[in-house]
């Protein structure tokens, strides 16, 4: 078997306005992908230890003992294998609330390098030779005439669906249905995603990537996805986009490139302490001869022949520099409270993102605030199932979700906290019902609040509704009343409850607060909620 060996170098520190790049890093959506007969552009690159085989791939990541500063690193570390085994599709990450303006965010800088120690390359055109914002154009080689064609099209983005790149050989896989790299199929596998441009919406010219000025162009401002090469001062970026986890999960139909059968995987990062153990797959730590910023350094092994190569990595070391002005995040940021009412029934959401730095549990969010050994007689929760239209007693053990409603009772007045990360967008998939509609629980996810009349929906295709377009008025009625006309999606108007009645929230007025629920009727199938972030969100401490 043939190994192979490449650098990945990621991108580097703001001086004075000025992005400053160290090094040399070839793109692509997988590491190793190019423009080389043996190796191809077609090329998908697979965690450490993947054989071909299907299952549980685990995945051991240990601090190198031999770094300096190595406890500043464990919970970025942690916080990133979670986040990477959770590989749940976000918008709105890009997050400016460091405590000092002039620190780069260890955190998002990690979960980026582990991205690549898993296979994944950059999406925009981090090579050399290009610079500037020129590296924001979608990955390709530089094809038969060994120049890039760099064009931006009508809207001058670059990156996106209207660039004109010649006859460069596209690296990006993209979504066949709506090359948009802010939505996400069903399946995800080579019949919902591709490189041949040939396979591009008939209106379209390039493939686009998950870049931040790209996203404005499909209503996802403030998004960007963490493989992007690129990083500020005061930045957080630590959830995954759409596109990451696609790419990811391409990876993990197997061989075949085909989800559903015997060669599909799915990844479990372990974290392995501060260690120099053998079976360490991801290795981590500050070494400045290694590079002026960040790396990952990988070695792959072909698994397939060409023309679709498959290759598996088996050497991954990531390198920090301990010169840069690093933010190392020690504490969970979001910790938010609310107080229940003595025997009063509420509805409840979590504003905080649970499961990367604190647990997900009901014992382990309200175990501190509420007698454990009186769950179900003195307190409880209840998640609502629309497809039985029933609700279900949790257990201490079940873990809680956000953007998820729940009904909580305690039999004290007692003051609750939800501790974790500060939360970004998330799509809610919804139940639905043609004919009478589906009652969904939602909730909200965020510290600050939330209007309803900026609520999206999300279809299948990713395309977006606002409240209006879900639920038009035809004929002096909206069309989600009864009789429901064929234009109804979701009724317009949502219900939250105030510990005695039910609130309207309609198209025009009311907010969803922190820790606020609300009861939507749905009725078309495929559907996901979007709350929008609230603009201070993205700067609140």
């Amino acid at each position: 078997m043939k190994t192979i060996t490449k650098k990945n170098l990621f991108f580097s520190i703001l001086v004075i306005n000025l992005l400053s790049i160290h090094g040399i890093s070839q793109a692509g959506s997988f590491v190793f992908a190019r423009e080389d007969p043996i190796i191809g552009t077609g090329a998908i690159t697979h965690p450490p230890g993947y054989t071909g085989a299907g299952g549980i791939l685990n995945i051991k990541v240990c601090i190198r003992p031999t770094s300096s500063f190595t406890a500043n690193l464990e919970q970025a570390t942690k916080n990133s294998i979670a986040t990477w085994n959770e590989q749940k599709p976000t918008s709105s990450n890009l997050l400016n609330n460091l405590p000092d303006f002039n620190s780069i965010d260890a955190e998002s800088v990690i979960v980026h390098e582990m991205g690549h120690c898993i296979g994944l390359a950059h999406p925009n055109l981090a090579v050399g030779g290009v610079s500037g914002i020129d590296r924001n154009y979608s990955s390709t080689t530089n094809g038969t005439d060994n120049i890039y064609n760099l064009d931006p099209g009508a809207d001058g983005i670059r990156g996106s669906t209207d660039d004109i790149r010649g006859d460069d050989d596209n690296l990006h896989w993209f979504r066949i249905s709506n090359n948009n790299p802010f939505s996400i199929a069903s399946i995800i596998d080579s019949t919902t995603y591709s490189l041949d441009i040939v396979d591009l919406p008939s209106s379209h010219t390039s493939v686009a990537n998950g870049d931040r000025l790209v996203s404005t162009l499909f209503s996802a401002p403030n998004s960007e996805s963490v493989m992007q090469q690129e990083s500020f001062n005061n930045e957080v970026q630590r959830t995954l986009t759409h596109d990451d986890v696609a790419t990811l999960q391409l990876a993990r139909s197997g061989l075949d490139t085909t989800a559903g059968n015997a060669d599909d995987y799915n990844i479990n990062l372990t974290y392995g302490g501060i260690s120099a153990a053998s079976d360490c797959n991801i290795n981590l730590g500050f070494d400045n001869t290694k590079t002026g910023f960040a790396a990952c350094e990988v070695s792959g092994t072909f698994l397939t022949e060409a023309p679709d190569r498959h290759i598996s990595l088996f050497s991954t070391e990531i390198y920090l520099n301990d010169s840069i002005n690093w933010h190392y995040n020690t504490d969970t940021p979001c910790s938010e409270s609310t107080t229940v009412t003595e025997n009063q029934w509420k509805m409840i959401s979590l504003p905080c993102q649970v499961g990367i730095s604190t647990s997900a549990t009901v014992e382990g969010q309200f175990g501190d605030d509420l007698d454990v050994t009186t769950y179900g007689t003195n307190w409880g929760i209840w998640s609502y199932n629309p497809v039985t239209n029933s609700y279900v007693a949790l257990s201490l053990s079940d873990e809680l979700e956000e953007g998820v409603g729940y009904w909580f009772l305690s039999l004290t007045t007692s003051t609750i906290d939800i501790e974790g990360q500060y939360n970004t967008n998330i799509d809610v998939p919804l139940a639905a019902d043609i004919t009478t509609g589906k009652w969904n629980m939602i909730g909200s996810p965020f510290r600050l609040p939330t209007a309803w009349n900026t609520v999206k929906l999300v279809n299948s295709d990713g395309t977006l509704l606002d409240l209006t377009d879900a639920d038009p008025v035809i004929g002096g009625s909206t069309a989600c009343e009864d009789p429901i006309d064929i234009s109804c999606s979701m009724a317009s108007t949502a219900f939250s409850f105030n510990g005695t009645s039910y609130d309207a929230l309609t198209p025009t007025t009311g907010n969803l607060d922190p820790f606020d629920a609300a009861w939507v009727l749905v009725y078309k199938s495929g559907l996901a909620l979007r709350l929008q972030m609230n603009a201070s969100e993205l700067t609140a401490q």
